[in-house]
């Protein structure tokens, strides 16, 4: 690939059709699958650990709900978690509403059997 009037080799994880100068972004070199590059420095590649996670093709792309501003698509996009084998969206609801109502209604359970059993005729 070119930039200015320098050619450079390239990268490894890259393609670089020849003629493709750096300057035009509709030109930029590829990157093969397995790897990803940040659009703030296109041209420094990461081979990813888990090769799924980023597919290639443009900079800066990663798999489906991977930060892209995250080196080698490692950690999942905001409002995301990971489930072990991708990134999920997170549903907002959680299980701790219920916990806490049978946990208070227990207690509350608990307190008025002992005050039955200990209130005076």
């Amino acid at each position: 690939y070119e930039v200015g009037s320098k050619c450079m080799p390239c990268p490894e994880g890259m393609t670089c059709p020849a003629g493709r100068r750096s300057s035009d972004r509709s030109y930029y070199p590829r990157v093969k699958r397995g790897y990803m590059s940040l659009v703030t420095e296109p041209f420094r590649v990461y081979k990813c650990l888990v090769p799924e996670h980023c597919p290639g093709g443009d900079v800066g792309s990663c798999g489906q709900n991977r930060d892209s501003n995250g080196i080698a698509c490692g950690v999942c996009s905001p409002d995301t978690y990971d489930s072990g084998e991708s990134c999920l969206p997170c549903s907002g609801s959680t299980t701790a509403g219920p916990i806490i109502l049978v946990l208070v209604g227990g207690i509350l359970g608990i307190a008025l059997v002992i005050y039955l059993v200990n209130r005076d005729y």
